[in-house]
């Protein structure tokens, strides 16, 4: 069971790292508010603060960042659930 949260974990920061190089890069942000983006862009907080809107290909990327992040977020916690209803 601990190798399947070593192995969610791992997943779950090349996720948040893929986000933020992208949006550090393609926005022009420094690495904190890359990071800050893909946290807000990756989990739907959306607080709007920084805009994408000038950039077509950063929408794209967020909507596949979006469905990534939220599809990783259920499987995790049904994996979890499973494991802990097993055990």
């Amino acid at each position: 069971m601990n190798r399947l949260y070593t192995i969610l974990l791992i997943l779950w920061v090349s996720w948040l790292l893929t986000g933020t190089v992208f949006y550090s890069y393609t926005l022009d942000l420094g690495w904190g508010a890359g990071f800050y983006m893909a946290v807000n862009v990756g989990y739907s907080i959306g607080w709007g603060d920084i805009s994408e809107k000038d950039h077509p290909n950063s929408q794209i990327f967020s909507v596949f960042f979006v469905l990534c992040g939220s599809s990783f977020v259920s499987t995790t916690s049904v994996s979890c659930m499973c494991n802990n209803a097993l055990t």
